[in-house]
């Protein structure tokens, strides 16, 4: 089975994106937990704007740990 990739970028002002799609950060956990449920291999690659509060990156993280998803930090190239 092939993993689906999900991109999850944090940018300023509470304003992140989940492949592509604007979505609002504290609508992040349910949409995530929407596609889990579509499919259980997914996976979360997280990228982060060098501007971001740590503690944003950590709410991801924490969104994944709690619901046993599996994350990779992305950086760039």
């Amino acid at each position: 089975r092939i993993k689906r990739k999900f991109d999850v970028e944090l940018k300023k002002e509470n304003q992140d994106m989940l492949d592509k799609i604007d979505i609002a950060t504290e609508d992040l956990e349910t949409y995530l937990c929407t596609i889990q449920e579509q499919d259980s291999s997914m996976y979360i690659a997280l990228h982060a704007d060098q501007d971001i509060a740590y503690r944003e990156v950590v709410n991801v993280l924490d969104i994944a740990n709690e619901h046993k998803m599996k994350i990779v930090i992305a950086t760039k190239k």
